[in-house]
């Protein structure tokens, strides 16, 4: 090569020329066009670029990640350079004079893994009064534990895992489940319960889509939140909801209403009872969401409410909206994603809340008594505790190979409130990502099931070491240091190289004064030495040039 810029030319002429060959069905495997579209997605994915620091051109697999079979004994490269005249373009390229084919596969290059460690940390906070101080280490000691486990990804899975399974599927785009969660359904799961494993019951017109329920007139899903015991006790020292209940949906109202258009959004209740309830009303140019509760007695907790602009809940992104009774406050709230909330009503006196003792809790999406609105749910979690929106960051964007790649731990850990792990597990490493799809080095050592299981890459953990009181009187300053103990990790800038990723990897490199005789039929120049013997065949392609520094491709 006479520079980067004609490498660089060079690797974008085969690169093109190896994208023709997919789209053209020009590759071939034993003799036979490769026509499976998994393989030639692969060979799609083919990549040729120049290498400045070792002046080489580097051909990189569509395979993305380590193959599981055995390479083959005696397999090599069917890269080959030989002897060639002056004219020929060999030198040119660096290819070098030596004949016969150069055993080798091509390896993957990647980051090697980070390396844990341990950092102390020194917080110093200073007061002027000791009034002051107790104030502010309240407040501190209100937002930091003593001891904290944070998991690094944490992600829910997509179904459950049995002893042996060698891949684990993951779900993205919805919340964890926290301690208190009865129900939690989203459309990227098919609306099926994680919880239970219950699909909704569907009726009226109800269609489960991959947006999620549509709901339009009298369609409803109903879903089972709170079973009946199945041995009746006498006493229940606090079922769920009996403090109160929280909602938790995303939803667009499909555009078409009209103005005073309105119909329930969904009723968490059993028998007449109505533990909680929101309503959807078009009112101009903004939609308003009315949340009412009722008290174990069957008197009201009176009504919250919030609004939003129709082009928001109309808009193809579905809004987030949240609504909860507290007993102990008597007051009912209703939160959505921008949306301005409307004046409360008064609060009732506090009290127990509609909980259903002995009776089946259902939560009913949609109006059956027919609904002006047609809604479309794509997601919706139940909680037994009066508990505030959650932060919708947590709802992990996918797919799974922008969190994992071939060589990162994967840990399956049991979990009760969706960001920490209940200690054990199963400790694997990914070998690769299909979809959202992660296959794992080894097979799994015991069941795991989707509703309680986070999939994740590690933890650390933060612990409080020391606490030390340091007043300086002289200045009239109250001081104390916390000491930690956090872990972390370091990332290695250097580079690891990791498993192979073809098993065959062949292409051909031929001198012009042979390319033309072949093409023209006329007999190969004695001068010239004889092809290298073809090795193990896989998937070829011939990269030819002329005798001008603007290297071309001939068909494949």
């Amino acid at each position: 090569m006479t520079g980067d810029g004609n490498g660089r030319r060079l690797a974008a002429i085969i690169q093109a020329a190896l994208r023709a060959a997919v789209d053209n069905e020009l590759f071939t495997e034993a003799g036979v066009a490769v026509t499976d579209p998994v393989r030639r997605a692969e060979l799609g994915a083919v990549t040729v670029r120049w290498d400045p620091a070792l002046l080489r051109l580097v051909v990189s697999s569509g395979r993305r990640g380590p193959i599981t079979g055995e390479l083959e004994t005696g397999v090599v490269s069917q890269v080959a350079a030989v002897p060639l005249p002056a004219d020929d373009l060999g030198p040119a390229l660096g290819l070098g004079t030596d004949a016969g084919p150069r055993p080798g596969v091509i390896t993957r290059s990647r980051d090697s893994a980070p390396t844990a460690v341990a950092v102390d940390v020194r917080l110093d906070l200073w007061a002027g009064t000791q009034a002051e101080l107790a104030t502010l280490l309240d407040a501190w000691f209100a937002v930091t534990p003593t001891r904290a486990e944070l998991i690094l990804s944490p992600t829910p899975l997509a179904a459950d895992v049995a002893p042996g399974d060698t891949a684990v599927r993951l779900l993205f785009g919805a919340l964890p489940q926290s301690r208190a969660t009865l129900l939690a359904a989203t459309a990227a799961d098919g609306l099926a319960d994680r919880v239970t494993g219950r699909s909704p019951a569907l009726a009226g017109g109800a269609s489960v889509t991959p947006d999620g329920a549509r709901l339009a007139g009298a369609a409803a899903a109903t879903y089972p939140v709170v079973p009946v015991p199945a041995i009746a006790e006498a006493w229940h020292p606090r079922p769920p909801g009996a403090l109160g209940w929280a909602v938790g949906l995303r939803l667009r109202v499909v555009a078409g209403s009209a103005n005073g258009d309105s119909g329930q959004v969904f009723r968490l209740g059993y028998g007449p009872a109505t533990a909680l309830r929101l309503r959807l009303v078009r009112a101009g140019a903004e939609y308003r969401f009315e949340g009412s509760a009722e008290r174990a007695d069957g008197a009201s907790f009176g009504t919250g409410a919030t609004a939003v602009d129709a082009a928001t809940l109309e808009a193809a992104v579905p809004v987030d909206v949240h609504v909860l009774v507290d007993g102990a406050a008597g007051t009912v709230r209703v939160v959505a994603g921008g949306g301005r909330p409307l004046a409360p009503a008064a609060p009732s006196a506090p009290g127990p809340t509609a909980s259903g003792v002995d009776e089946e809790v259902t939560l009913v999406l949609g109006d059956p008594d027919g609904s002006n609105l047609t809604l479309e749910v794509a997601e919706v979690q139940v909680y037994g505790r009066p508990l505030g929106p959650a932060d919708s960051r947590l709802r992990r964007p996918g797919p799974a190979a922008a969190v994992w790649s071939p060589g990162d731990p994967l840990v399956l850990s049991r979990s009760a409130d969706g960001f920490a792990s209940a200690g054990g597990g199963f400790h694997g490493y990914v070998l690769a990502v299909e979809g959202d799809e992660v296959r794992l080095d080894r097979p799994v050592s015991e069941a795991f099931g989707r509703g309680a299981t986070l999939a994740h890459q590690g933890r650390l953990f933060m612990s409080q070491r020391q606490l030390r009181r340091n007043d300086d009187l002289m200045n009239r300053i109250y001081r104390v240091a916390l000491e930690y103990r956090v872990s972390t990790f370091l990332d290695d800038t250097r580079a690891a190289v990791t498993a192979p990723l073809v098993e065959r990897p062949e292409v051909e490199v031929r001198e012009l004064v042979r390319l033309l005789a072949e093409q023209s039929g006329s007999p190969v120049p004695s001068q010239l030495p004889a092809r290298p013997a073809p090795a193990t065949v896989g998937v070829g392609a011939v990269i030819t040039g002329s005798t001008t520094n603007s290297p071309t491709i001939s068909e494949l």
